[in-house]
């Protein structure tokens, strides 16, 4: 992947915060006992991992996974200006899965030749709406052009297809697998140990999954409290072959998960990469 390639896609999919944050899904306990139990999730990006200091996740991006592997109801909750809320009822033993999944094009393409900005997304004005203000001395700038409607005679293609997945977990009882079937695309994770049963200075193993068949992937790892100190502070590693990674907590509390890749396997024809992100919610509990 070129630098030129992934800063056109950047640039064109910058209004959407997709690569711009940390998006997390933050329950308000992970291990539960007990029937009918009641967890609440916090949905956001934000520029620090845990902050609510960007922007919500919509509500209805999110979906559930019940322990027996099924999908439950969609959440209601409220959406404010920085996060999304709502409760999520428990009303079956395991472990459920609380999940987003997005797939975007974005990118520059020359139509009748002036470079446009393209993407799959629909933002900034609508069509026959105005464009966005030029800086000074700078010409008209055009709103971005919709995927769909691309003409066929557009050249210079510089497109990428970026997809996101975001997760948390929460286990009533003791923690089950079936949850974690499903949607194969893009990086997924495939527990060794299990998400809800992690304890600090203990190691944990990962498996993360491109497309269902294990792959090497980077890791990144951030602890909570990211505002408070100078810098992210984080841990980086990446997988074998054989897509396993262990981690070793230094200490109990919430941590922040991702997991990135890039390959030239775009579902999308006229992209030329796709950038693939896995985000985790994980809760580490004190020996």
């Amino acid at each position: 992947m070129t630098r030129t390639v992934l800063a056109a896609a950047i640039a064109a999919l910058s209004a959407s915060a997709a690569l711009a944050d940390h998006a997390f899904l933050m329950p308000s306990a992970s291990n539960l006992n007990g029937s009918q139990s009641i967890v609440q999730i916090d949905a956001a990006g934000a520029d620090n991992v845990f902050q609510f200091d960007h922007r919500p996740i919509p509500l209805d991006q999110i979906r559930v996974w019940r322990p027996d592997g099924s999908e439950g109801a969609k959440p209601e909750g409220i959406t404010s200006r920085f996060r999304s809320t709502f409760d999520l009822k428990l009303d079956a033993p395991g472990t459920w899965k609380v999940a987003t999944v997005a797939a975007i094009v974005g990118g520059t393409a020359m139509v009748d030749g002036v470079e446009r900005r393209v993407s799959s997304m629909r933002f900034g004005p609508r069509p026959g709406g105005p464009p966005p203000a030029a800086g000074p001395g700078e010409p008209p700038r055009q709103p971005p052009i919709l995927l769909a409607e691309l003409p066929a005679t557009a050249t210079d293609l510089k497109l990428v297809e970026t997809l996101t997945r975001t997760e948390t977990f929460v286990t009533v009882g003791s923690p089950t697998t079936q949850a974690f079937g499903g949607d194969t695309r893009g990086i997924t994770l495939q527990p060794i140990t299990h998400p809800t049963d992690l304890v600090a200075n203990e190691p944990a193993k990962f498996r993360f999954l491109i497309d269902g068949k294990p792959a090497k992937v980077a890791v990144h790892l951030v602890a909570s409290g990211q505002r408070f100190r100078d810098n992210e502070a984080a841990t980086d590693l990446t997988t074998g072959a054989d897509g396993v990674v262990t981690i070793r907590w230094p200490a109990a509390g919430y941590y922040w998960l991702n997991a990135t890749a890039e390959d030239d396997k775009p579902t999308e024809r006229r992209a030329s990469v796709r950038r693939l992100s896995y985000a985790a919610t994980l809760e580490v509990a004190a020996p």
